[in-house]
């Protein structure tokens, strides 16, 4: 029921696992150096001290010991520099002050709270459990371990060096910020914000739930980042994120449609290969992604606005409008190797526009039949490079009746050009709106070898038109017919 004072003078084992209970334990040692092994079993203890002066509470110094076991006792120092086993068996309800521990191998850790620092040290191999911790004020640990189990964790700052981490109940960072540097890290059901950053520092995988601030999470070697449930506005920085390829977003619906306001923009992402988007998302902004090869859109989204994505050669479109915003607009300019759009998933669409793709040679159009309201303003915008292959059917005149055969009327110019008359079917179905559809479509017609540079040259002269290259009569969509 007192105090348990002792010197070991022969080294070895120290083994106390019988004793249920004692006040203060103080085991001296002639050489801390010969300890092999500690088991204080069970018992309930007021403090620990092992190793040390007896002044020096709750601190087990065993540098040679291959197995540490303190019984329930609030210590906050184990010095086990060669233990491949160390149980840390306190469970009282006062917190731990701080808490420091080195070993080698597996680290259980029972404690539930440590007001102030944890700081663990392991080897390579070290698989770290502290399954039961849910507060701590600061991680720090000097190098990295094999895994680190902290499952019951809500807030935490600091710095976690594992190849794997289980932070699976984490809800943020404090405001000093987290660092997780895994290779894969998994903070579904947490929230990055201005004043709680959260940094990735691993090479792989980074899913989180939320981000309401620009800058609030950071990942110089992530390569795929997943954000959950956007439900705000999203700048991603690209100078923290200069390996990410793989960037999946999926979005929060608003309250209604008019509050939509969870925009993506993404500039410059020197590695940034594929952007998947899904749930319900005001719009993503993609602008100098030189290596941005495939777009995948589903869920809502009402603009989709892509410049400078030289290497884009897929767009997969299957999104729709979000009922109560405004309508759809879809922006490609500059994808230079791009072949083939198909926005045939897409409805209430208000605005196309498809400049500067050079290879671009078929446009599948927007849903005809769920269209925008009367109210919106429909525009086509189509030039600088397009290449649509069309046959061209020259002007015939009208060859005149004789005594024994009737008249041929004449035969007006026509472009047979698939692609151009499925715009030219999503434009008629527009007619009934406010405001009549404008649409300009600039773009070379190939017919068998010949090369047009534009739509005047495709139709020569002989077409009645107000004479522009482009089409943007109504009299000249009418010359577009189907293959």
């Amino acid at each position: 029921t007192g105090d348990l004072n002792v010197t070991q003078t022969a080294g070895g084992a120290i083994d106390f696992s019988f004793l249920t209970s004692a006040s203060n334990v103080h085991i001296a040692a002639t050489n801390k150096n010969s300890i092999t092994s500690v088991n204080m079993g069970a018992g309930e203890f007021d403090s620990v001290s092992i190793g040390e002066a007896a002044t020096h509470l709750n601190h087990i110094d065993t540098p040679k010991a291959t197995s540490i076991h303190t019984g329930n006792a609030p210590v906050t120092v184990i010095d086990g520099d060669i233990a491949t086993d160390i149980n840390h068996d306190y469970t009282g309800d006062t917190a731990l002050a701080t808490l420091t521990i080195t070993g080698t191998g597996t680290i259980d850790v029972l404690a539930t709270k440590v007001t102030g620092a944890i700081s663990l040290t392991g080897g390579a191999n070290t698989v770290i459990h502290a399954d039961a911790l849910t507060t701590t004020n600061t991680f720090v640990m000097a190098n990295t371990v094999l895994e680190a189990h902290f499952p019951a964790i809500k807030y935490a700052a600091g710095t976690i060096n594992a190849t794997t981490t289980d932070l699976s109940a984490l809800l943020g960072a404090t405001t000093s910020g987290l660092t997780v540097n895994s290779t894969d890290l998994d903070l579904t059901g947490a929230t990055a914000n201005s004043t709680s950053t959260i940094t990735h520092g691993g090479a792989g995988h980074f899913t989180i739930t939320s981000v309401t601030a620009n800058g609030a999470i950071v990942g110089a070697n992530t390569t795929e980042l997943t954000i959950k449930a956007l439900d705000n506005a999203l700048v991603m920085q690209a100078a923290t994120f200069q390996k990410l390829a793989t960037l999946n977003i999926t979005g929060v619906a608003a309250a209604t449609g008019a509050a939509q306001d969870n925009l993506v923009t993404v500039s410059n992402a020197a590695s940034l290969t594929t952007i998947n988007l899904d749930g319900t998302i005001d719009g993503l902004t993609s602008a100098a992604n030189t290596d941005l090869v495939t777009i995948n859109t589903s869920g809502k989204l009402t603009d989709l606005n892509v410049t400078g994505a030289t290497a884009l050669t897929t767009v997969n479109a299957g999104h729709t409008h979000i009922p109560g915003d405004t309508a759809v607009t879809l922006v490609i300019d500059g994808a230079t190797s791009l072949n083939t759009l198909d926005f045939s998933s897409v409805d209430k669409v208000k605005t196309i526009t498809l400049l500067n793709n050079t290879k671009l040679e078929t446009v599948t159009a927007p849903s005809t039949t769920t269209i925008a309201e009367l109210g919106a303003t429909i525009a086509v915008n189509i030039s600088d490079g397009a290449s649509f292959t069309g046959v061209y059917q020259d002007y015939r005149d009208e060859i005149a009746a004789t005594e024994t055969t009737s008249a041929t009327p004449a035969v007006p110019v026509r472009v047979k050009q698939n692609s151009l008359k499925s715009l030219f079917d999503w434009v008629k179905v527009h007619y009934n709106h406010t405001a009549s559809p404008t649409f300009n479509v600039d773009t070379a017609l190939v017919s068998g070898t010949t090369l047009y540079a534009d739509f005047a040259a495709a139709t020569g002269a002989d077409f009645s038109s107000a004479g522009s290259n482009t089409i943007n009569v109504l009299a000249e969509w009418n010359t577009i017919l189907s293959e």
